[in-house]
C-alpha cells in the first residue's frame, strides 16, 4: 500500500460569477421596435443565475398603439 502524499492535487475550479444584468429602458414598449428590442435583449434562459444576471426592463407605453394581443 503506497501513499501518494508527495503529489499535489489540483483544486477544483470554481466558475467565475456571471456579471450582473443590465437595466434597460425601452421607450414605447408596445410598439414593434420596442417588442423587437425586448426579444433580442432578453437573456433569462441563457443565464446560469437568472435572478442575478438577467437583464431587467423598464419602459413607457404608447396609448394609441395596441400590441398583437390587443393590449395597450
Amino acid at each position: 500500500m503506497a501513499d501518494d502524499y508527495g503529489e499535489e492535487q489540483e483544486a477544483p475550479k470554481v466558475p467565475d460569477p456571471e456579471p450582473l444584468g443590465k437595466r434597460i429602458f425601452l421607450s414605447h414598449c408596445n410598439s414593434y421596435e420596442g417588442q423587437a428590442l425586448f426579444k433580442e435583449l432578453w437573456n433569462y434562459e441563457l443565464c446560469r443565475e437568472p435572478e442575478r444576471a438577467a437583464h431587467s426592463f423598464i419602459g413607457t407605453v404608447k396609448k394609441d398603439e395596441k400590441t398583437a394581443r390587443g393590449a395597450f
